[in-house]
């Protein structure tokens, strides 16, 4: 497990009720689940912050997508079309002289 750290926490009665009882039904101690409640936390904190930054970076993105098309224009769908069917294309080919 590791070093423990030492730390003093005040509970409501009904939440010390409750993590005794979930304490003893599943014989633990109420350090024990105080501590994965805090690791769950933690891991959902860093989850979210994580999304946040790709949330972030893909709203930069799409800003930087309105400032190219409204410098150059968009691109014809068919010309777009037209130019990822060549790229596959040639993948393709070089896929087969891989294998």
């Amino acid at each position: 497990m590791g070093t423990l750290y030492r730390a003093q926490i005040l509970l409501e009665p009904d939440q010390h009720k409750g993590l005794g009882e979930l304490a003893k039904r599943d014989g633990r101690s109420i350090s024990e689940i105080v501590r994965e409640v805090v690791r769950v936390y933690l891991s959902d904190q860093d989850q979210e912050a994580q999304l946040a930054r790709e949330l972030k970076a893909l709203e930069k993105l799409d800003e930087f997508r309105s400032m190219i098309k409204q410098q150059r224009g968009s691109l014809d769908d068919a010309i777009l079309e037209d130019a990822r069917e060549k790229r596959d294309q040639q993948l393709s080919f070089l896929w087969k002289d891989i294998r």
